[in-house]
């Protein structure tokens, strides 16, 4: 959804993905989606040879080279996640090498600081719902007793959209 919003703003949204079955859902959501099993950096260059403005990055360790060398000459990086790992700790001279990017790593805690910022940020995200500006992803329920099935289908790399586990309602 963060790359509808940033499409609804006038960006291009570029994805990296596995596989084709994968890239469709991402097209269908607005992104210029890439199946990069190659070179993914080549992949992105060919799109903005100069290198993207800002690369929102929720994998860290396995991403963490191809979002410096994906991101143009003073672009900015945001870290959202580590899905994949912890960055290894390197020193702010990186930033520099790569042509003066900016680095942020956020948390939402801090941009819902109180009640009052909370309820603004979740208004303009209903509201983007509510004109169908951005669409949820798919959702794919397992009851609780499924558990085990359910992270199989999450490591199986196949699945698209978000994995639910929902206690019995019985």
């Amino acid at each position: 959804m963060l790359m509808q919003m940033v499409r609804a703003r006038g960006g291009r949204p570029i994805g990296i993905n596995s596989r084709e079955e994968k890239a469709r859902p991402l097209r269908e959501h607005g992104f210029e989606a890439l199946v990069g099993n190659g070179d993914q950096t080549a992949l992105v260059r060919e799109l903005v040879p100069d290198g993207v403005d800002v690369v929102f990055d929720p994998n860290g360790a396995d991403t963490w080279q191809l979002t410096l060398a994906s991101t143009r000459r003073r672009g900015h990086v945001v870290l959202f996640g580590a899905a994949s790992g912890r960055i290894a700790p390197a020193a702010p001279y990186v930033l520099l090498e790569r042509g003066s990017l900016t680095l942020s790593y956020v948390s939402i805690f801090d941009y819902i600081a109180d009640a009052a910022e909370r309820q603004t940020r979740v208004d303009d995200v209903f509201s983007m719902l509510a004109a169908r500006t951005i669409v949820p992803p798919a959702v794919h329920v397992f009851p609780l007793a499924q558990a085990s099935e359910a992270h199989a289908f999450l490591e199986s790399r196949t699945s698209v959209g978000k994995i639910v586990l929902a206690a019995s309602s019985g």
